[in-house]
């Protein structure tokens, strides 16, 4: 879960954004999609294997994979990216710290 705190040093638009996608992870559609794609991937890969035929099959089976993983993998993407935001934001802060110290 996001935590409101955190976002509040976000411009608005982020903060949008980043509450928009929580609502969307918190719904048993979302839940139900990640299962499914992740279920149907494991399958796809294993016939997969067996069934190309040529290097466009192989292109094309790569493609749904990763585009069922972009999904599957995007709460835990989106929360790595607020984390490395506050984490920057973080460093920027010691870095002014450290700065106006020397600076005195």
């Amino acid at each position: 879960m996001i935590d409101q705190n955190d976002l509040a040093s976000f411009p608005e638009a982020d903060q949008t954004r980043y509450k928009a996608y929580e609502e969307l992870f918190a719904t048993d559609g979302w839940r139900a999609l990640v299962k499914d794609l992740s279920e149907r991937t494991g399958q796809l890969v294993n016939s997969a294997l067996s069934t190309i035929n040529d290097e466009k099959d192989l292109f094309f089976q790569k493609g749904l994979v990763q585009a069922s993983m972009m999904i599957i993998n995007l709460e835990a993407n989106i929360g790595a990216e607020i984390q490395a935001r506050l984490q920057h934001a973080e460093e920027v802060r010691e870095e002014e710290v450290v700065s106006q110290g020397s600076n005195a």
